[in-house]
């Protein structure tokens, strides 16, 4: 009897060989698998660290690997040549990379490809998806926020008994911390630190930013420009204050005589080297992270000031499918796993309300910087990139009449209402 069951257990493992080998049996007692794919990940060098994700992520899909592709994080050239000679397979960068989109470089982000960020949606900060549109359609996913802020230099603030305001405060606010830290001729406890109470350049993008934080504006709508408004009244104002603060207040530094004294960079030379009461910047570049070293001060960070309107200003940075990538599914899976960590945002914020509020955020950055960061105001301007070439012509005509009213001590008003007419319908061709 025990010897007829040993052949028919025998006969059954025989026959279940057999059915296995022909393929007979069932499907569902095969483990599915999926096939191999390599992603190649572009990234700016020293931006973020990905290594440990990267890692974390294979462990859970062992069929996709990915292979790190650090690019220069200075020429921004690099991204395209690499996506254009198909070396990419998805990547992480500004949201200049849409041009790529427009050049039909990259893959067209569809809903369901979207669907697993339905139920997180929400969590990410206002307009952060918006700016990675074209025409209503999305090309790119929000990776990292970054969000211009006011710096104050604590080491001097110390040295010389000034208080710095902990968070809600006006424009006049910050003009006269920068009165009470402004000795270009040396301070009170050594003749030869020269100390500039506002480091502001007139020829990048400060006039415009200033200009808005006045109450003025360049044109009627930021998220949807249709006409420059350099004409209005309360911009002829902002532009004349803003002058101000070089001709009468006299806190903001000549920038020749600036760049004299910083060939390397300027206003933000001298605010990394501690010579500076107060400046505006990204947060990105906080403790010199955008200059190659760091900074050899305390500092504070503060949210922008406001005067007749709150204003912030944000930039977007995105994940990027090529329209080469060998698994765009894959892809996919990829960045939803990044959106989930704050890491992955590097030197940026991330784009995510929930992670900012972490407790893994604060280890990340530690508390104190944490805690200055969750105060900033999430409520930003996001520059469209349809119309960034018209809002820079606008802006640039702003900044060249900034240049010319400080130099000849004049008003704005009549240059800014000449522009106006020159530029009236430069938006019509959009």
């Amino acid at each position: 009897m025990y010897r007829a069951k040993r052949l028919t257990h025998f006969a059954a493992a025989l026959l279940a060989t057999a059915l296995l080998l022909s393929g007979c049996i069932p499907k569902i007692a095969a483990k599915p698998t999926r096939t191999p794919v390599t992603l190649r990940f572009g990234f700016r060098e020293h931006t973020v660290d990905l290594e440990n994700l990267f890692a974390k992520f294979h462990e859970e899909n062992p069929w996709i690997t990915i292979e790190p592709v650090p690019l220069n994080r200075f020429n921004y050239g690099d991204m395209r040549t690499a996506v254009s000679a198909g070396n990419l397979d998805l990547f992480k960068d500004t949201t200049g990379a849409l041009a790529m989109a427009q050049d039909g470089l990259l893959h067209q982000l569809d809903d369901m490809q979207v669907a697993a960020w339905n139920e997180i949606r929400n969590d990410y900060y206002d307009n952060t998806w918006e700016a990675l549109t074209i025409d209503g359609q999305l090309w790119g996913i929000p990776a990292a926020l970054d969000m211009m802020v006011a710096y104050a230099n604590m080491d001097q603030a110390k040295a010389l008994n000034v208080d710095v305001p902990q968070g809600d405060w006006t424009l006049f606010d910050f003009v006269d911390l920068a009165s009470q830290m402004n000795y270009p001729e040396g301070t009170p406890y050594s003749s030869s630190v020269k100390l500039f109470g506002l480091c502001t350049d007139p020829r990048q993008i400060d006039p415009v930013i200033f200009v808005y934080l006045y109450g003025g504006t360049i044109v009627d709508d930021l998220n949807n420009p249709t006409r420059p408004t350099l004409d209005d009244a309360r911009t002829i104002e902002a532009v004349d204050w803003y002058v101000r603060l070089f001709t009468d207040y006299q806190v903001a530094p000549d920038v020749d005589t600036i760049r004299t004294a910083f060939r390397r960079g300027g206003v933000y030379e001298a605010a990394a080297r501690g010579r500076c009461g107060t400046w505006l910047g990204w947060l990105s570049g906080r403790g010199g992270q955008d200059m190659g070293f760091e900074w050899g001060l305390d500092y504070r960070i503060l949210p922008m000031p406001t005067a007749a309107v709150d204003f912030g200003m944000g930039d977007v940075e995105g994940y990027f499918v090529t329209k080469d990538c060998a698994d765009p599914a894959a892809a996919i899976e990829l960045i939803r796993f990044l959106s989930n960590h704050v890491q992955a945002a590097g030197t940026k914020l991330a784009p995510r309300k929930s992670l900012v509020a972490s407790d893994e955020y604060e280890v990340l950055v530690g508390e104190e910087l944490a805690e200055q960061i969750r105060e900033l105001s999430g409520d930003l301007i996001i520059i469209p990139t349809e119309a960034m070439a018209q809002l820079e012509g606008v802006g640039g005509e702003l900044i060249e009449i900034v240049q010319l009213c400080i130099t000849e001590d004049i008003s704005a008003a009549g240059p800014l209402q000449e522009a106006q007419q020159k530029l009236e319908y430069v938006f019509e061709s959009q």
